[in-house]
């Protein structure tokens, strides 16, 4: 299961999400971070959110995409887009985790 603890080590590293036709996109992670610290059920992930950045084009839709990563197994995302990063012009996609 990812979390939080697992991903953070990773902000600045390369990742790609994969669609369901088999095309890739490649993302960095930027920005790893918890939500609504110390709120998580006893027992569960600590809710957190993850920010990844790529090219403006292509741009992706939201959609359930397989994330991958030289060092973790692949994990199917639900990842939404924000936009252009204002400091970057790169664009911006988030998945948050619950």
């Amino acid at each position: 299961m990812l979390s939080r603890e697992t991903l953070s080590p990773c902000v600045g590293q390369a990742f790609e999400l994969e669609s369901a036709e088999g095309l890739f996109l490649p993302l960095v992670l930027v920005e790893c971070v918890a939500l609504l610290q110390g709120r998580g059920y006893p027992g569960s992930r600590e809710p957190f959110s993850l920010v990844f950045e790529s090219p403006v084009r292509p741009h992706w839709p939201q959609g359930n995409f397989r994330l991958h990563h030289a060092q973790l197994p692949p994990q199917v995302l639900f990842v939404v887009p924000l936009g252009p990063a204002p400091h970057s012009g790169q664009m911006r996609y988030q998945a948050i985790f619950n």
